[in-house]
């Protein structure tokens, strides 16, 4: 499996169309072979703040502190992770084991997932929507 950390692409402006950027992951997925998503983080004044980040094929590891935060780098800087806005997995295969254990890491209820050849609309999981067996 190819799982590697979050690696930061760009911020992206609360003013961007949300289908752009979605489009945006699906290609760079597609063309790098890398998992991306759209992370909300929070900066060291805790102002919010939109990142795109990669990971590897499988999945985006996210590394936990001791007192159970989630940092992720950003231009030499260290954000606090708040939120999982949504992701892009290169096929369709819906939420995985690790998507559901990032959801749990957060204490997040709900995610969206993007799948290249899925919906278009991307598809709603929850923490309460189970895991795959």
């Amino acid at each position: 499996m190819d799982y590697r950390p979050a690696e930061f692409v760009r911020f992206v402006l609360p003013d961007e169309a949300v289908e752009d950027v979605i489009d945006e992951a699906k290609a760079e997925t597609w063309t790098k072979e890398r998992e991306h998503a759209l992370l909300v983080v929070r900066d060291a004044n805790g102002e919010e703040q939109f990142a795109m980040v990669r990971g590897g094929k499988d999945g985006i590891l996210l590394e936990r502190a001791e007192d159970g935060s989630i940092s992720v780098p950003v231009e030499n800087e260290l954000f606090l992770l708040h939120r999982l806005a949504w992701h892009v997995h290169p096929v369709p295969t819906g939420p995985s084991d690790h998507d559901f254990a990032t959801l749990d890491a957060l204490a997040q209820e709900s995610s969206m997932l993007f799948e290249i050849g899925g919906p278009r609309e991307g598809t709603l999981f929850s923490r309460k929507s189970g895991r795959k067996t």
